[in-house]
């Protein structure tokens, strides 16, 4: 580590010295910026080396580069509020001796505003196509009176608004416009705007009523086809004798009709015309079906239905339940 005098007095024989110059060419940094410094020589003279210096804490001179290129790039993560800096050159001529030391390049550091408060109103989980939204940009109360100006971003791009955008923005959605949105401000710093931190972020989701629609439409449809495998299921377990008039079936449980009647309905054990009516039950014997009369109530998730069954001078009433688990 080499150590230079400040106050070193030029003497004879010493070569003149550079010039140091800063790039960008402001004085006020944010911290995390990169600095570019260029060392250039006099008119007329070549260097072999180059050497850059920054001022200690006790105001002596640190060498921090010593290289062939007469730029050096410096971040400003590290750096004091104050930083100064030099540097010097050693000729071609293969002599030792450096230079006399170029001006001093004085710069500040400054850590960068803090974040904003972003928000989207209203506050929606999916925007439909041509809703309106408000973009708002709140800076902290101490830097409001020092905003120059708001930037907001999506997507990691700058939206081009008015010049300068105001803190609060009202956009007409198309779904062009899905994506995260956040912003940050800049405050006026020693002549230049200083960028704050970037805000808390939102997503935006828009959707085209075309795509709205199916959803409904799926929503409601749902409920139809639940309704309509019921029905299939109630219909299944109907009497065959309900399903039509062409099906030959009686219905379940249903006794009439599978055996030929007697026309003698009373006639008691070894009576002449009980016998004389089995004998007759092998040919030519009528048959007899019950007239039916369906009754179809459907109440919430019961179903009931009741045949009446005439059969002789008697009526029958017979219920057959159903439930449907929904």
């Amino acid at each position: 580590m080499i150590w230079v005098c400040r106050d070193s007095q030029v003497t004879s024989g010493v070569p003149p010295a550079p010039t140091l110059s800063l790039s960008p060419e402001f004085r006020v940094f944010v911290r995390g910026e990169q600095l570019h410094f260029k060392c250039s020589l006099p008119g007329g003279v070549r260097a072999r080396r180059f050497l850059f210096y920054k001022e200690a804490a006790d105001g002596q001179w640190e060498q921090i580069r010593e290289q062939s290129g007469n730029t050096l790039e410096v971040s400003t993560e590290h750096l004091r509020p104050r930083e100064e800096f030099g540097c010097s050159y050693q000729e071609e001529n293969g002599t030792e001796f450096q230079s006399a030391q170029s001006n001093v390049v004085v710069l500040s550091v400054t850590d960068p505003p803090p974040s904003p408060v972003f928000s989207v109103t209203p506050k929606q989980d999916v925007y439909t196509s041509g809703e309106s939204v408000d973009l708002t940009c709140s800076a902290p109360d101490k830097h409001k009176h020092r905003t120059s100006r708001i930037l907001y971003f999506k997507n990691g791009g700058q939206l081009h608004l008015s010049n300068p955008p105001p803190s609060l923005v009202t956009l007409r959605l198309s779904p062009q416009d899905a994506g995260n949105y956040y912003c940050s401000y800049q405050v006026l710093e020693s002549g230049r705007e200083v960028l704050s931190l970037e805000s808390n972020s939102t997503f935006v989701s828009v959707m085209t009523e075309s795509l709205l629609l199916p959803l409904a439409i799926g929503c409601g449809g749902g409920g139809a086809l639940v309704l309509l495998v019921l029905l299939a299921c109630l219909y299944k377990r109907k009497p065959k004798a309900l399903q039509g008039e062409n099906e030959s079936s009686p219905p379940v449980g249903c006794n009439s009709g599978i055996l030929p009647q007697s026309k003698i309905q009373d006639s008691k054990v070894g009576d002449p015309s009980k016998e004389e009516g089995d004998k007759g039950a092998d040919s030519g014997a009528e048959f007899e079906f019950p007239e039916i009369t369906p009754t179809y109530t459907l109440l919430g998730s019961t179903s009931s239905t009741s045949f009446h069954v005439k059969n002789g001078s008697s009526t029958k009433e017979e219920h057959i339940y159903s439930e449907i688990s929904l």
